[in-house]
C-alpha cells in the first residue's frame, strides 16, 4: 500500500502505536466460487500479506480490526436460491487451507491483535489463532491521555459505552464520481470525519448503555470518524448517492445529525457532505493546510 492510498488510521501515545483497520472480508473468494463459480484465487492471502506488511511498516504495537475480518453470514443463499451453510464449513479441505494460508500469518504477528466483531464475523472465535483477542460487536473503549475515551466498533450495532471520540467502519464509505463527458460513474474510498453535540449523541444511546458504563462525556462534542474498507476490491455505500440506504440504524442516526467532512484516502478534502452533489468531481492534488486530513490521529 503506497503512502498516497492509505486505508487505515494510526494513533501514537508515547512508545505505543495503535493501528486501526477494518473490513478485510476474508473468504470472499470462497463464497464467490461456491455461489457463482467465479474464481478470485489468492484474494484473501493478498489482503493479509498487505496487512502484515503494514503492521511491520508502521511498527504498530497494537492493532484493532474494526469488524468483518471474515466474509460470511451464518447462512447464505446461492444464485439458484438454495440455502447454504457458512462458507468456512462447505469443505474441510478449503477450511484447513484457508486457515493455514490466510489466518495463521495474522497470529504470527508480534503486535497485539484485537478484532471487534462485525456483522460478518460469525466464526471468528473458531477460526482465528488464539493470540487474536476477539471482542463483541458493541465495541471497545480505549483511554488516551489528553484525548479521553476513544470508542472502537464496527458500526452495525450500538456501542455499549460513552466516549469522547468514536471510530467505526461497516459501510465501506465511498463517494460517487462522474467521469467528465461520459455517462460513467466511479466510486472512490473515503474517510468521513465530523462532530456531534454531546447531548445529541447521548440521546441516540439513551437506554442502550449499561449503568456501569454511563461515565459522563468530558467534552461538549463527540468526534466521529468512519474509515474505508481495507480490502480494495470491495464496493461500498456512496454517501453522495441519495438512493442508497445505509445498512445500520446507528450510523443512519449519525448521518442525520452530522454534516461529515469527506476526505479521499490520499488526504484530499472533497468538502462537507451537504455540499456535494449526487455526482462530483475530484479536486486536483494540491492540498490545503486547513483541510488536509491527517491519517495519523
Amino acid at each position: 500500500m503506497t503512502p498516497e492510498e492509505q486505508r487505515y488510521l494510526l494513533m501514537t501515545e508515547e512508545d505505543e502505536k495503535f493501528l486501526i483497520v477494518a473490513d478485510f472480508h476474508l473468504g470472499l473468494e470462497l463464497e464467490t466460487l461456491r455461489d457463482t463459480g467465479v474464481r478470485l484465487e489468492g484474494l484473501s492471502a493478498s489482503v493479509v500479506e498487505e496487512f502484515c506488511d503494514l503492521v511491520e511498516m508502521t511498527n504498530a504495537t497494537s492493532v484493532f480490526i474494526l469488524g468483518d475480518l471474515e466474509h460470511t453470514f451464518r447462512r447464505s443463499r446461492s444464485i439458484s436460491g438454495e440455502s447454504k451453510n457458512s462458507v468456512f464449513s462447505t469443505s474441510g479441505f478449503f477450511q484447513r487451507k484457508f486457515k493455514e494460508q490466510v489466518l495463521e500469518p495474522i497470529g504470527a504477528l508480534e503486535a497485539n491483535i484485537v478484532l471487534v466483531c462485525g456483522n460478518h464475523d460469525v466464526n471468528s472465535k473458531k477460526i482465528l489463532p488464539p493470540s487474536v483477542r476477539v471482542i463483541g460487536p458493541r465495541g471497545f473503549s480505549l483511554s488516551m491521555p489528553g484525548r479521553g475515551r476513544i470508542g472502537l466498533l464496527h458500526g452495525h450495532a450500538y456501542p455499549s459505552f460513552l466516549s469522547e471520540e468514536l471510530i467505526l467502519s461497516h459501510i465501506h464509505p465511498t463517494v460517487q464520481i462522474k467521469e467528465e463527458g461520459v455517462d460513467v460513474y466511479h466510486r472512490m474510498p473515503i474517510f468521513l470525519r465530523g462532530v456531534i453535540p454531546t447531548d445529541a449523541y447521548q440521546s441516540i444511546l439513551k437506554d442502550r448503555i449499561p449503568e456501569g458504563k454511563k461515565e459522563p462525556i468530558a467534552s461538549s462534542t463527540v468526534r466521529i470518524t468512519i474509515i474505508p474498507a481495507f480490502n480494495k476490491t470491495l464496493f461500498g455505500n456512496a454517501v453522495n448517492n441519495p438512493s442508497q440506504s445505509i445498512p445500520s440504524p446507528f450510523i443512519r442516526k449519525l448521518f442525520s445529525l452530522v454534516d461529515f467532512e469527506i476526505f479521499l484516502t490520499d488526504g484530499r478534502f472533497l468538502g462537507k457532505l451537504s455540499e456535494l452533489p449526487p455526482s462530483t468531481q475530484v479536486p486536483r492534488k494540491q492540498k490545503s493546510k486547513s483541510t488536509n486530513f491527517s491519517l495519523r490521529i
